[in-house]
């Protein structure tokens, strides 16, 4: 994982089975549709959406079957639905309710 985009490996939300199951590594795919990878496009915007109130992380993730930017909050906001896009260098853009994520203690 790349230290600018927050690890949410302890997730303390009602995220269901289902919706972890589709947060898995999608960095190195890049198809033509794409110049960067998610991970490219992660490492130019996560700075940017942080700073959004009620945006508590990032990930990368898949929805429909194909590779998609996750951006975890506390809940939906007209604030969050202005600042943060549908579609970031042609990934879509989910938004996900979550509760607090917490880092692991060494």
């Amino acid at each position: 994982m790349h230290p600018v985009i927050l690890s949410f490996l302890i997730i303390t939300s009602s995220l269901s089975i289902k919706d972890l199951a589709e947060i898995q590594d999608t960095s190195s795919i890049k198809s033509s549709h794409h110049k960067m990878t998610i991970s490219e496009v992660l490492k130019k915007h996560t700075d940017e959406w942080m700073n959004v109130p009620g945006v508590i992380g990032t990930g990368e993730g898949k929805s429909g079957g194909k590779p998609c930017i996750i951006v975890f909050i506390e809940h939906k906001s007209p604030v969050i639905g202005k600042k943060i896009p549908k579609i970031a260098n042609g990934y879509k853009v989910v938004l996900k309710e979550t509760a607090e994520i917490k880092a692991l203690e060494k």
